[in-house]
């Protein structure tokens, strides 16, 4: 994975409000839009990301809502 992904993966985390076992299964559940992401664009930056998924908080909030 890019930097950019680990940094955003690691902010998303921190933005996650919730026990470690839900955080864990709503982080996987990112990964799987993340690998669809990845197989079009391989080496994306952070803008790239954001415009895929949005801020991490934005992207938590989500997360968290379903």
């Amino acid at each position: 994975m890019t930097e950019c992904i680990d940094l955003y993966k690691k902010t998303l985390r921190k933005n996650l409000r919730c026990s470690g076992a839900v955080q864990k299964r709503l982080m996987k559940k990112f990964d799987l839009s993340l690998d669809n992401f990845l197989d079009d664009t391989p080496s994306p930056g952070m803008e790239a990301i954001h415009s895929a998924f949005g801020p991490p908080d934005e992207m938590a909030q989500l997360l968290m809502a379903d």
